[in-house]
């Protein structure tokens, strides 16, 4: 969910407005409007008066025809929460794809004389990371079973078009004694890190597993990347695991 949020200035009762899209680049003839019909668009709406005070009312607003949607934030007694104007829910086919975003406001109904918003780009992501794990037993493999202060090593994938980070952790952490694999983790160069787009692929990691008890673990990989998914900051995430047995050694 791409949310469209902003403020129309010197607005009144009446005023509308419509959310328009084109292809990333593409001619100005080629915007559409974006809309959430047939259920409508879903605010909620502040209004104060003396009597009641401050009320909060769910309210859904409908298009026109030409997909105008009456702009509800036009005083400060009545006003939308979180300045919502529309929610575009992108579909699997948009992935990959990159739009421009602008707002019309419609000032005598003829399109052609609407005053126009700054555009923004779009670029959809609804595409998780792949995580892929390993434990080096020959062949590869997601079970093993060693002696506790065994080195074991194995391979890990943490990619993604738009890469954030990958982590190891280890459950249950209490008998792990703080153990983790060589490299614990990594980030993208984007966030202060080293690793460049695509991530990791084909990665090797190490584990000791001298501080450990004994005791069945699993070895878990977490890959995010930096998409702000529904727009609440929040990237994708995946994750794969493989599952082990440390043993104390026969006497």
């Amino acid at each position: 969910v791409i949310t469209v949020a902003g403020h129309i200035s010197n607005a009144g009762p009446g005023l509308k407005y419509r959310v328009v899209r084109k292809p990333l680049g593409a001619p100005d003839t080629d915007y559409v409007p974006l809309v959430n019909e047939p259920g409508g668009l879903s605010l909620i709406v502040n209004t104060w008066d003396p009597v009641n005070g401050w009320l909060q009312t769910p309210t859904v607003v409908h298009a026109d025809a030409q997909g105008y949607y009456p702009f509800e934030d036009y005083s400060s007694n009545h006003s939308v929460e979180g300045d919502i104007m529309m929610r575009w829910f992108s579909t699997v086919g948009e992935d990959g794809d990159a739009f421009d975003v602008r707002i019309d406001l419609s000032v005598d109904g003829n399109p052609a004389n609407d005053v126009h918003s700054n555009v923004v780009s779009v670029l959809v992501d609804n595409t998780p990371p792949t995580a892929e794990l390993d434990i080096d037993l020959g062949v590869g493999g997601q079970c093993a079973d060693f002696n506790t202060g065994t080195v074991f090593t194995g391979t890990y994938t943490a990619t993604d078009t738009h890469f954030r980070s990958f982590s190891f952790a280890i459950a249950p952490s209490g008998p792990a004694n703080g153990a983790l694999p060589a490299p614990a983790g990594g980030t993208s160069i984007f966030y202060g890190g080293g690793i460049g787009d695509p991530g990791v692929s084909g990665g090797s990691y190490s584990l000791d597993t001298g501080p450990m008890d004994p005791c069945g673990y699993a070895l878990i990989l977490n890959v995010f990347d930096r998409t702000n998914v529904n727009s609440g900051g929040g990237g994708h995430h995946s994750q794969a695991s493989v599952g082990f047995c440390l043993r104390s050694p026969a006497p």
